[in-house]
């Protein structure tokens, strides 16, 4: 009796402690809307490509030119996001919405999109998505901010 005794004291605590080594990753609430700040295309392989898109700059105006592109994701709580781009050439609009699915860790995001999935991080108040669409040509970065 007291083998088993042992025994299962022996269980409990390699329980306890296997159980209590296991890191526990927390999810980041990155739910609500979060406008695009900038685009940065880098390591392409024509250099002329590498890139820097400000999109903050409200007034919308470039070369006397009223020109506007603003990009919004709404992140669900339910791990669905939608995206809405709206491009304004003088007084044409014209606006493209797509859905997509994305999950959190405690620093790092992942969205899916049409099957093809990029990664991200989460720091400092800001999303930065690595975009793979991209390709062999260019990588490049995208930087959300929430509204």
């Amino acid at each position: 009796m007291k083998n088993y005794t042992y025994l299962f004291f022996v269980f409990i605590v390699i329980s306890f402690t296997l159980s209590s080594c296991s890191k526990e990753e927390i999810s980041q609430d990155i739910t609500g809307v979060w406008k695009l700040v900038s685009i940065e295309s880098y390591n392409c392989e024509d250099s002329t490509n590498n890139a820097y898109a400000d999109y903050t700059n409200s007034e919308c105006v470039v070369d006397d030119i009223d020109d506007c592109v603003e990009w919004s994701f709404d992140f669900k709580s339910d791990g669905i996001y939608t995206g809405i781009i709206t491009i304004r050439v003088n007084e044409q609009i014209a606006t493209e919405t797509f859905e997509g699915t994305y999950t959190t860790t405690s620093d790092e995001l992942e969205v899916c999109n049409g099957g093809t999935c990029n990664s991200g991080s989460i720091e400092d108040g800001k999303i930065t998505i690595n975009l793979k669409f991209i390709g062999p040509v260019c990588d490049a970065d995208m930087v959300l901010e929430r509204e």
